[in-house]
């Protein structure tokens, strides 16, 4: 697994960690609670593409980057006025799936996203998170240069040990920790193995 090391130059960045280097750091697994999420892939026409996230963070998105769209209730007058973010294309084929609901009826919010050109889709993958007790930089993929990240916001680390910052607010509206305490890989082995 790969993570930052939020150690090196005082930057929060990406470095590949063990699970038992993030927990004695204080992160906790957490699961991604199972949402809507409306994407489409930004074309080279697009880019790059400046996205001001509802957290207040100023992201940059290349081409062939995929923007996630939160729909919510209501049709918005322009694509950019719903609710977005970017992702890197490798992260996001390794943490979204496509939707997968059959009796799903989309409510008029998605199908002007889909006419906007964008398809259903949720994210399946969780996280290493840990809420910052003192004031942090933080460099991510989408960010041109490290930006301060305050304490009491969310430091969450993806797949590839991708970095990211959000508020208290958002990052418990998407995820949420495992009823079952996350056991890991060498626990399950040895369970597995009869050996605990």
């Amino acid at each position: 697994m790969q993570v930052y090391d939020e150690l090196s130059d005082d930057i929060i960045k990406q470095k590949q960690w063990s699970e038992a280097e993030l927990r004695k750091r204080g992160y906790e697994y957490y699961l991604r609670k199972k949402e809507l999420t409306m994407v489409r892939e930004l074309p080279a026409s697009e880019a790059p593409k400046r996205i001001r996230t509802s957290d207040g963070q100023e992201l940059i998105a290349q081409a062939g980057y995929l923007i996630c769209y939160r729909p919510g209730d209501h049709v918005r007058p322009r694509l950019d006025d719903y609710e977005h973010w970017p992702v890197e294309p490798s992260v996001f084929s390794k943490t979204y799936r496509q939707w997968d609901r059959p009796d799903w009826e989309p409510n008029a919010a998605v199908r002007h996203l889909m006419r906007l050109g964008c398809q259903p889709y949720y994210k399946c993958a969780g996280v290493w998170a840990k809420r910052l007790t003192q004031d942090a930089l933080l460099q991510s993929m989408e960010h041109r240069r490290p930006v301060l990240v305050e304490a009491g916001e969310y430091v969450a680390v993806g797949v590839d040990g991708e970095p990211y910052s959000m508020g208290e607010k958002t990052f418990h509206s998407r995820y949420e920790r495992p009823t079952k305490p996350a056991i890991s890989l060498s626990e399950k082995l040895k369970k597995l193995l009869g050996r605990v």
